[in-house]
């Protein structure tokens, strides 16, 4: 049932997959990826609640695996619910530290909560790992504006500008 609610997921027929999963799930309650799975349909279906109970149960199953964390997270954030994806990301940098999906949720997460020097730290870690980028100098740019130094963020800014590499469409969203 598992499989072939995948294969029914892929092509879109969400009705399908969603009764396979249920399926699954009626043979082996246990079942964490039908759980997984239907996290995605609920979600495809703009089901908010039923996403992120289904993620919930799937990461209560076995945290230790990184989709399931990542997707339990990722809704958590996007439901408001800061503090539990904070720590769901916080617990995956563990042993996922070079992770930059991580990485950088978690430090819009930290921005979000006005948690700066958290932020700061993990725009370190991204730009160790991949150098510096737009991401990580407009977050920058969003801290000195958002702890109110205005100098620091005038002066970023202006670099900013200047800088040849950085894409005129860029500069214009900026």
């Amino acid at each position: 049932s598992l499989l072939r609610g995948v294969d029914y997921m892929q092509m879109g027929q969400n009705d399908q997959a969603e009764a396979c999963f249920k399926q699954a799930l009626a043979e082996n309650p246990s079942n964490d990826a039908a759980h997984y799975y239907l996290g995605f349909i609920y979600a495809r279906k703009n089901d908010a609640e039923a996403t992120l109970k289904e993620f919930s149960t799937a990461y209560a199953m076995d945290s230790t695996n990184v989709w399931y964390a990542k997707r339990y997270a990722t809704i958590c954030a996007a439901l408001s619910d800061q503090k539990t994806a904070a720590k769901v990301y916080e617990k995956l940098l563990q042993g996922h530290g070079t992770d930059l999906e991580v990485l950088s949720s978690l430090s819009d997460i930290y921005m979000d909560t006005g948690e700066f020097t958290k932020a700061g730290a993990l725009l370190d870690r991204i730009e160790a790992l991949q150098g510096s980028s737009d991401y990580t100098r407009i977050v920058r740019l969003d801290i000195l504006r958002m702890q109110g130094d205005f100098n620091g963020y005038f002066s970023g800014l202006n670099n900013y500008f200047a800088d040849p590499m950085v894409y005129p469409e860029a500069k214009k969203q900026l």
